[in-house]
């Protein structure tokens, strides 16, 4: 590092996110001498965990297309030719794919993007006749919450929320992004044992860090590049869980601090 950093907790927390480290201070944090940090970033990763899990063959093949993803989702969704896409219409997409992670209604679409709920609705009608198995996942896994008053277990593991007969609706659709949240922060965890595994057994550095779909990791100046090019592949294999889910595409990036490195 730099310098000497003293973070200052208030006595009354008892943890720190390392989200809330501003980007003027993680450019104080260097990796150890003769190394470098390397940053890869997930692209849209609780989508392709949404379309593996639910087999839309719609989402899987705009997912694993190099072309920009919500363009692309946008084009199929509005029918028109990819390269007529305005940014209007790759933000309304955007919206409507958060808006179904999050359960979203007409009227908090409508709010996010002003327009009217009749138009809201509609965005909605098309998402989900554009990607029907991801629409169709969507509400069986609330319609098993419903009934269950838990989550359907990934990895063997579920979230409880109690009496099903106590159950409201914000606890019903809690549980589809819980779904998608933990089975997604699973597969991370995956990929942070693999990737950690293979750059030792190469003698190329070690993790040093995860952040939501980021893992930060050291590498030594001399195997940079050989880093740089198992790091995406080693990942990318270790969570997609079979041919047909799609491919879990990475980012790459690297530098001599924390924030250039994840930029």
């Amino acid at each position: 590092m730099k310098k000497d950093i003293l973070v200052v907790c208030n006595k009354n927390e008892k943890s720190v996110s390392l989200q809330q480290i501003p980007l003027e201070v993680r450019e104080l944090f260097e990796p150890a001498p003769g190394h470098t940090f390397v940053s890869v970033d997930f692209k849209q990763a609780e989508y392709r965990t949404l379309a593996g899990l639910s087999g839309d063959e719609n989402m899987i093949e705009i997912l694993n297309s190099d072309q920009d993803f919500y363009k692309l989702a946008a084009s199929k969704t509005f029918h028109k030719n990819y390269e007529d896409i305005t940014p209007e219409d790759r933000d309304k997409v955007k919206t409507i794919f958060l808006g179904v992670m999050y359960d979203m209604s007409a009227y908090g679409v409508a709010e996010r993007l002003n327009i009217s709920e009749d138009e809201a609705n509609d965005l909605i009608d098309s998402w989900n006749a554009q990607f029907p198995k991801a629409a169709a996942f969507k509400e069986r896994v609330k319609y098993y919450v419903k009934e269950n008053g838990k989550t359907p277990q990934v990895f063997g593991r579920y979230r409880d929320f109690g009496n099903p007969n106590e159950l409201d609706d914000t606890q019903i659709k809690e549980g589809f992004n819980t779904v998608i949240q933990s089975t997604t922060a699973d597969l991370l965890k995956i990929a942070m044992v693999m990737s950690d595994k293979s750059l030792k057994e190469r003698d190329l550095g070690k993790m040093v860090l995860t952040l939501h779909d980021e893992l930060l990791f050291e590498i030594k100046d001399e195997k940079l590049e050989e880093a740089l090019t198992i790091l995406p592949d080693v990942m990318s294999e270790a969570v997609r869980r079979n041919k047909n889910w799609p491919i879990f595409k990475a980012s790459v990036n690297h530098d001599k601090n924390w924030k250039e490195a994840s930029k």
